[in-house]
């Protein structure tokens, strides 16, 4: 997932919460380094991906393309990139 689009996301769900998880999510990340470490938290997790080679990203988006690819995934089969 980019970046941009989790934290647009993000951003959002903070801006107008629907659930208690949202506000309670913005108010953890104004403790610890808001956007700033939420970057941080990406970078992390895309460095972890890259380090295991059997690892598999399934984008969203498009729910019914990312619903196939996890089936192909759960088949053992490697989603198109």
């Amino acid at each position: 997932m980019l970046l941009n689009e989790a934290a647009r996301r993000f951003v959002r769900r903070s801006a107008e919460p629907v659930r208690p998880e949202h506000r309670d999510a913005q108010e953890l990340l104004d403790r610890t380094g808001g956007m700033a470490e939420l970057a941080g938290m990406h970078a992390r997790l895309a460095e972890v991906v890259a380090g295991r080679p059997r690892t598999h990203v399934v984008r969203d988006g498009d729910p019914e393309q990312a619903y196939r690819d996890l089936l192909t995934v759960i088949a053992g089969v490697k989603p198109p990139s």
